[in-house]
C-alpha cells in the first residue's frame, strides 16, 4: 500500500514537470530535455549529499551495524508491515 502511495506522488510529480510543455515550440525534444536535466540535477545533489555525509562521519561511522533490524533489506522491512 506504501508503495502505491510513492508511485502515485512520483507519476504526479512527471506530470506536473510536463504539463507545460505544451507551449513549448519543440515539445517532443524539450520534454526530454528537461526530464534528463531534472534526473542529473538529482543525481548529482544526491551525490554531493553523501559525499558530505561520509567526508563528516568518515566511512568507519556509516558501516557500524547497532541492530539486526538495520542489516535487513528495505525489501523484507517493507513486507513485515
Amino acid at each position: 500500500m506504501k508503495a502505491m502511495v510513492l508511485l502515485i506522488f512520483a507519476y504526479g510529480g512527471f506530470e506536473s514537470a510536463l504539463a507545460p510543455m505544451s507551449e513549448a515550440k519543440n515539445p517532443l525534444r524539450d520534454a526530454a530535455f528537461a526530464l534528463f536535466a531534472a534526473l542529473l540535477a538529482c543525481t548529482v545533489i544526491y551525490a554531493l549529499v553523501q559525499w558530505v555525509v561520509v567526508g563528516v562521519l568518515g566511512p568507519g561511522a556509516t558501516t557500524t551495524v547497532r541492530s539486526p533490524r538495520s542489516r535487513a533489506s528495505p525489501w523484507e522491512i517493507a513486507a513485515q508491515n
